[in-house]
């Protein structure tokens, strides 16, 4: 083996490193948007139950979301 084919190796098995690290990060990302979008619905229909229960049909946090009026 010459040096040529040694740098060649290497150049190789960096490349490799590189895109197999790229596409895990990819999947990664993948994977924690499904799992915060399935977060936030559960969170819905946790928050929608609670409200039917106690009888309400607004929390407080959205009553005080909307914006006061000033007369």
């Amino acid at each position: 083996m010459d040096s040529t084919s040694i740098i060649v190796i290497i150049a190789v098995f960096i490349i490799a490193l590189f895109v197999g690290f790229s596409i895990a990060k990819v999947l990664e990302k993948k994977n924690a948007s499904k799992i915060i979008l399935n977060a936030q619905s559960e969170a819905d229909i946790l928050l929608k139950k609670m409200l039917k229960k106690r009888g309400r049909k607004t929390s407080k946090k959205e009553k005080s979301i909307k914006p006061k009026r000033n007369s």
